[in-house]
């Protein structure tokens, strides 16, 4: 969003290297964003020293979309033991899936990751000794998907 002489709306999918210009005639302040296709802005209308509040403007078109991650068949995250009494946890995934850039996520009940890891190997060890009693969700994200499974911590 842009006032004055930068007025207008722009859009970055690559964090800010390069810009889309959604639309370049209004001078936007404020942005609310409800979901990916329904965003609202309050514009004004620049004219000399004074201002002209023009509105609030909604985005009609479908832009900031994005594509759901794939899911991977379940059965992908073995965890042992489940539940586990709060100890060293082995993860186990099967030979082949690619774990360049894994990531493991542990999250809990109201999403909040508590403990992440870089996964290099088939069968890790996870150390939960920092981990309060409860049910967690573990979250394994590859470059082909995420797989995620329950966990209860005794």
């Amino acid at each position: 969003m842009g006032q004055g002489p930068d007025a207008g709306t722009s859009l970055s999918r690559d964090n800010g290297t390069t810009w889309t210009a959604l639309e370049t005639s209004r001078s936007h302040f404020d942005l609310a964003v409800l979901s990916s296709g329904v965003a609202w802005s309050a514009a004004v209308d620049y004219q000399g020293s004074s201002r002209a509040g023009l509105g609030a403007y909604k985005l009609t078109a479908n832009v900031l979309a994005t594509r759901p991650a794939a899911t991977l068949p379940a059965g992908t995250l073995g965890l042992h033991p489940n539940p586990s009494p709060g100890g060293p946890l082995t993860l186990t995934l099967p030979t082949g899936l690619p774990l360049t850039d894994a990531e493991l996520s542990i999250c809990d009940a109201l999403g909040r990751c508590v403990l992440k890891y870089s996964v290099a190997a088939a069968s890790s060890t996870v150390d939960l000794g920092r981990l309060a009693p409860g049910l967690y969700t573990v979250r394994l994200r590859t470059s082909l998907g995420l797989a995620q499974q329950q966990l209860i911590v005794q």
